[in-house]
């Protein structure tokens, strides 16, 4: 039974790129909301997109700050230049 703009937790997984287990695991946590229809959990569109902005996005965000690229300021390219292409 498909229902438009709701999906199972394992669509909801391949969306996000992410495993379904780790999708069921943030339904436990309460970081993913679904509703429930029948035995089944399921996702809706909004809540898939804001999951993704929210969690993902700060997934994203603590990469960058691993890898020292703060986002903030302009960064010298190693010419001296930045890269706003102001020396």
């Amino acid at each position: 039974m498909a229902l438009e703009g709701y999906y199972t937790t394992t669509e909801a997984a391949g969306l996000l790129g992410l495993r379904a287990p780790t999708v069921r695991d943030a339904v436990r946590r309460g970081r993913l909301a679904v509703e429930r229809v029948g035995r089944r959990n399921l996702v809706t569109t909004a809540e898939i997109e804001r999951y993704r902005a929210e969690v993902l996005g700060m997934r994203v965000w603590e990469e960058r700050k691993a890898d020292g690229d703060g986002g903030g300021a302009a960064s010298d390219n190693g010419a001296g230049v930045t890269a706003a292409g102001v020396p």
